[in-house]
């Protein structure tokens, strides 16, 4: 059991959590909820006794029967990597508990196959598809066997095939074994395969007592989806005509012989006035696409060009012109404001001359209201205002190709609304915007035409 007696926690002289009480009982599921900023990651943190209260206690029972008391998958998985394989991560943790060797051998070749990883057992961690390092955190994991397990947003990166095996996987592997299992989720579906929930709002903890009351008591904007895991969809845009080839690829080639990956690209053409999607299934190469389709990834064969001109080195990158959301955007971030963050790229090409108004119409597009975020650090931003905070650090670059890779990951309902109200602010006659994204609804409400690898 994990027990919260009156826990707060106070960062830079703001409550996230206020006087908490709750238990997390051995064998339970539960589904931790609430908006963007609410508190579910300081929360996680504190289960996993990462990081000690401003004042109460959070109290974890011994391992017992299991290998190690707890055990958390946090949402960036980059963050929690330390190796340079996977074979050796998966490995890493077993390292530090009293296991045969014959026993760790057999709790690996048993997690490669549970979290489909074979292949990948040379790879660098840091080099895997954002699913595939997903899958490899939580194999890490399952090899330690913890009696508590804590997600935070586990499947994010994930597409639906892969979603399904993790919760699967959880399922069988975690919670019918016995183990408790607290999920931070934004999702409906997620919620649903829980036994109770947890609700955080204004920093006080709200528990219901199953998923059916949480949803008839749900305050607005903050689980994403419709009852069943449905989502309404509209068709794309009738093709039309568009303006010139801002990319154009042709025969493009790119590999990556440690692992045996290829992706081949016969022509693709992308014009202004154009947004496109581009869905695929985990490791199929949505990020290498939108990596080559930017300049930032030459081809080993065929061409790319863009705006006309040919891709050869990563020199070709046309700043200014091309701007770039990836998938873990908090890793680039380094100014000490939101404000300033926002701003360095306008800067840089525009000088000081009317950044203020810039930021501010920026942040706004973005869904960050100017006053509130202007001087709050990145680097303390809930995960779902990072991505904000980076996609309006690339809104005010003004660029005439938009690279969005996972934009709605993290993202609570409001916050999604406000993205797509910013991508269609992006839409324009001379401005090409493509986006990668598992969210097959946001892509036919918000593309012209989905490429599909």
């Amino acid at each position: 059991m994990i027990r919260f007696r009156d826990v707060s926690s106070i960062l830079r002289g703001r409550t996230i959590l206020d006087s908490i009480n709750f238990d997390i009982r051995d064998g339970e599921w539960i589904a931790l909820t609430g908006g963007n900023g609410s508190g579910k990651s300081t929360l996680c943190i504190l289960a996993a006794a990462l990081r000690q209260p401003y004042s109460g206690t959070v109290e974890i029972d011994p391992a017992g029967d299991y290998d190690i008391p707890v055990s958390i998958a946090m949402q960036n998985p980059d963050s929690q990597f330390v190796t340079t394989s996977v074979k050796r991560e998966i490995l890493f943790g077993m390292e530090n508990i009293p296991l045969s060797g014959g026993e760790r051998k057999a709790r690996l070749e048993e997690s490669v196959r549970i979290f489909r990883l074979g292949g990948l057992l040379r790879r660098n961690p840091h080099t895997l598809s954002g699913g595939e390092k997903q899958m490899l955190l939580l194999a890490s994991i399952w090899v330690m066997n913890p009696r508590h397990l804590i997600l935070d947003e586990p499947l994010t990166f994930l597409d639906r095939s892969a979603r399904e095996s993790v919760l699967e996987a959880v399922t069988e592997h975690f919670h019918r074994r016995g183990k408790a299992v607290l999920w931070a989720t934004l999702s409906r579906e997620e919620v649903e395969c829980a036994g109770k929930v947890l609700c955080l709002e204004d920093s006080a903890l709200k528990e219901h007592s199953s998923p059916d009351h949480f949803f008839s008591n749900e305050p607005a904007g903050i689980v994403v989806g419709k009852k069943g895991g449905s989502v309404e969809e509209t068709h794309c845009r009738p093709a039309g005509r568009g303006g010139e080839a801002v990319v154009e690829l042709s025969d493009m080639l790119i590999s990556y012989p440690e692992s045996g990956f290829t992706l081949e690209v016969d022509s693709l053409r992308v014009r202004r006035g154009e947004m496109v999607g581009v869905r695929g299934p985990v490791g199929s190469g949505k990020s290498t696409l939108l990596a080559a389709c930017a300049g930032l990834l030459p081809p080993d064969g065929g061409s790319v060009r863009i705006f006309g001109q040919k891709t050869v080195s990563e020199k070709d990158f046309q700043a200014g012109r091309v701007a770039v959301l990836f998938q873990t955007p908090e890793e680039g971030f380094f100014a000490e404001s939101v404000e300033e963050e926002v701003a360095l790229g306008y800067r840089s090409f525009y000088g000081k001359r009317g950044v203020e108004n810039a930021v501010r119409e920026a942040m706004e597009q973005a869904g960050l209201d100017y006053e509130t975020f202007r001087t709050r650090a990145p680097f303390r931003l809930s995960q779902g205002e990072k991505r904000l905070c980076a996609l309006a650090s690339v809104i005010v670059l003004d660029a005439e190709l938009y690279i969005l890779d996972e934009p709605s990951i993290f993202l609570d309902a409001g916050a999604a609304g406000r993205l797509e109200e910013a991508l269609r602010g992006l839409r324009g006659p001379d401005r090409a915007v493509m986006i990668a994204s598992h969210d097959i609804g946001l892509l036919r409400r918000m593309t012209d035409r989905i490429v599909t690898l």
